[in-house]
């Protein structure tokens, strides 16, 4: 655990860097590809002890990666509500957190195996990529027709 947070802050601190010098867009969609290609890969190296806790701590890296570059984002969406939209951003992570636990555990239900849970983990995270670019392609539509 002392690992995971060690590696836990090192992403968080590159995570800012990453901001000030490639832009939250940028370090977000490297951070999340990242936690989907780990998540992927974890089940298939299962039997392999080093492997498995190698990309668990890719895992942890990646998501403290994407959080300066996160609230980065938010903030430059509504700069004048950024209270507001970062508490919100707490709420929606909580509530992915239980809804992650439930799924978790009706996947381990249905199967009796914790073997298919990342493969599960890495469609959401996914899907929550996908998000992610659509919203960076209509912040980018809107801000060239602002321009013009």
């Amino acid at each position: 655990m002392l690992m995971l947070g060690i590696f836990g802050a090192i992403g968080s601190r590159l995570g800012g860097y990453g901001v000030d010098r490639w832009g939250a867009s940028r370090v977000i969609t490297a951070s999340v590809a990242l936690h989907v290609v780990a998540l992927a890969l974890l089940p298939l190296f299962s039997g392999m002890k080093f492997m498995g806790l190698f990309l668990i701590v890719i895992i942890v890296f990646a998501m403290f990666l994407a959080g300066p570059a996160i609230q980065t984002y938010f903030i430059q969406q509504a700069p004048h509500s950024s209270n507001l939209v970062l508490s919100l951003n707490t709420s929606i992570i909580h509530f992915g957190l239980a809804a992650g636990a439930g799924a978790g555990g009706a996947l381990v239900s249905s199967t009796s195996t914790v073997l298919y849970n990342p493969w599960l983990a890495s469609i959401v995270v996914s899907l929550g990529l996908a998000a992610a670019i659509v919203s960076f392609y209509v912040r980018g539509k809107r801000e060239v027709q602002t321009t013009s």
